[in-house]
């Protein structure tokens, strides 16, 4: 069955019955080494089917029902098509109404995917379901999907947890609710954003020192971007900046200039560096802001009228948080 969650569209089927879930491996060309996850409908239903860690349990606890979906040790009630062989099995609790109500009606739980064929986009509506895939599901329930990207998936099998497909629950939710650091998936990348005003002093020294202070194995998995608040849209960073980053040997591009960060910037973003509390509280505003966290523990103040000396001072305040925090921090996200 096809049907709408809170995310895109998914196809789901009686966890229990192995030849429905072999169904689903079917309409997808799903390759068999690729397990589905679990629908069940509330925390304590889970908790019949797999263990859960205390990390693993406060997450669910703040975000389910919603896009997140966790990989934890599977108990021996739990469905043996869906357990991987690392004895895993992923679970979910949709924030949808339709979901929901299947399961009510079921009485049981369902095992399930996007919508798609392997390797291609989710569906986001019936139409795109009945499109795209060739042999049809027996039944689509007709309607469009919540819209969200796909559930972010978080394996806590391991001593360390880690991401293995980000999504709507982001990095630093994650990280602020279990209380540690996470560690991501090899495949993934890292994508860090910058803000201050203007974008044409401090997040833009600190966009060209961090890409310059990361080893080169990370060049490619770590990229970097920022962006001002009210900035003077195009307008090349002022010259005294690129004086002070020749003398740490970073020669800025010529065609750096301000950036006025919007909504895509954002959504782009998996973490967002903050240099004062009041971009803080302005990104908050906006629809994944909780992205957003402060560079420092104090504002770095704003250069902008001050003398070459203090630009200097800024530089180098901004460069020690980067060096000794940041730096560490990111490389601490790929280590094996």
């Amino acid at each position: 069955m096809a049907i709408p969650t809170d995310t895109v569209y998914g196809l789901v089927a009686d966890a229990l019955n192995e030849r429905s879930v072999k169904r689903i491996y079917e309409l997808k060309r799903r390759p068999p080494d690729k397990p589905l996850v679990l629908f069940v409908k509330d925390l304590a239903e889970a908790q019949k089917f797999a263990e859960f860690s205390e990390d693993a349990l406060k997450l669910a606890l703040k975000f389910w029902p919603g896009p997140l979906t966790l990989i934890v040790k599977a108990k021996p009630y739990a469905p043996k098509t869906l357990v991987t062989p690392k004895g895993t099995i992923g679970l979910r609790i949709p924030n949808d109404s339709v979901v929901m109500a299947l399961l009510d009606i079921a009485k049981m739980p369902l095992a399930s995917t996007s919508a798609n064929l392997s390797g291609m986009p989710p569906a986001k509506d019936s139409t795109e379901v009945r499109h795209q895939m060739p042999q049809q599901p027996d039944y689509v329930i007709n309607g469009v999907a919540g819209g969200k990207p796909p559930s972010t998936v978080i394996d806590f099998s391991q001593e360390q947890p880690v991401i293995l497909r980000k999504g709507p629950i982001s990095i630093p939710q994650i990280e602020n609710t279990i209380g540690k650091e996470v560690k991501l998936s090899k495949h993934l990348d890292l994508r860090i954003f910058f803000v201050c005003t203007g974008n044409i002093y401090r997040s833009k020294m600190a966009e060209l020192i961090l890409k310059d202070l990361l080893p080169k194995d990370l060049h490619g998995k770590v990229l970097v971007r920022s962006g001002g608040l009210h900035a003077p849209h195009g307008i090349p960073i002022p010259e005294d900046v690129r004086i002070l980053l020749r003398e740490i040997g970073i020669h800025a591009p010529d065609d750096s200039h301000a950036h006025q960060i919007n909504e895509a910037d954002i959504e782009w973003a998996d973490i967002i560096y903050c240099m004062e509390q009041r971009h803080l509280e302005k990104l908050r505003e906006y629809e994944g802001g909780h992205k957003a966290k402060l560079l420092n523990s104090h504002d770095i103040p704003d250069p902008l009228g001050h003398s070459l000396p203090f630009i200097r001072l800024v530089r180098d305040g901004i460069c020690r948080i980067l060096k000794n925090e940041i730096v560490p921090y990111i490389i601490r996200k790929f280590d094996e």
